[in-house]
């Protein structure tokens, strides 16, 4: 009886000490970009140039959560936008859960926080009922998207406040400072409702000078 126990402890410890690797083990060379697209929706050449121009380990989503949190964008959403925005394809919420790391209801959390922000928009392929998303690829037509977000749902809330404060208290300097942001607000808004070229020339003379001297040259071509 002895001799059968050793015998079947020894039988379960051999498997155990055999060597085996999971698919997606470092020694395989296999990175989670290779097994989204194994079992994700994207093509693998798809992921092939989204390792290409955004590398598993680049910081870039990392960086784009910093500058959304500035403006009041949730970290997720930022990631998932930097994510959407290089993508060379239109990535899935499953996509988006697979490249990034993140779970599917903060996924889905971020995209409609994006689609609230007029940063993204969903669109589906042909016979496909999934949803995939899409993002502006000019940044100046980002940056009008977040100047036209912050001023709705941070910056008009704050002026109704103010507003309120300056009819109960009277208070001159309330009065002043509701003036203030009021003129600020609406510059904000006026910028925001320009078109990207347009928004690109207030801030960048180079980029106006390049846009009036390609008019001029069609006007002539025309002439």
């Amino acid at each position: 009886m002895r001799r059968t126990g050793r015998t079947f402890r020894r039988s379960r410890c051999a498997p155990a000490s055999s060597t085996t690797r999971s698919p997606g083990s470092a020694s395989t060379g296999r990175t989670n970009l290779d097994r989204a697209a194994e079992f994700g929706t994207l093509t693998a050449e798809g992921l092939a140039e989204i390792r290409e121009t955004m590398p598993q380990t680049s910081d870039f989503p990392a960086i784009v959560a910093d500058i959304g949190a500035l403006f009041g964008l949730s970290r997720p959403a930022g990631q998932c936008f930097a994510t959407i925005w290089r993508a060379a394809q239109p990535p899935s919420a499953d996509d988006l859960t697979r490249l990034l790391g993140l779970s599917r209801s903060n996924v889905s959390t971020a995209l409609k926080e994006l689609r609230a922000w007029g940063l993204v928009s969903r669109t589906r392929a042909p016979g496909d009922r999934k949803d995939y998303f899409t993002a502006p690829p000019d940044p100046w037509d980002v940056a009008r998207a977040v100047l036209a977000a912050r001023q709705r749902r941070s910056v008009a809330p704050l002026l109704d406040r103010l507003l309120t404060a300056e009819a109960e208290t009277g208070d001159v300097r309330i009065t002043s400072l509701h003036a203030v942001l009021s003129a600020v607000s609406t510059h904000v808004d006026a910028l925001a409702a320009r078109d990207a070229g347009a928004l690109a020339r207030v801030f960048d003379p180079a980029a106006g000078k390049a846009a009036e001297g390609v008019k001029k040259k069609k006007k002539k071509r025309k002439g």
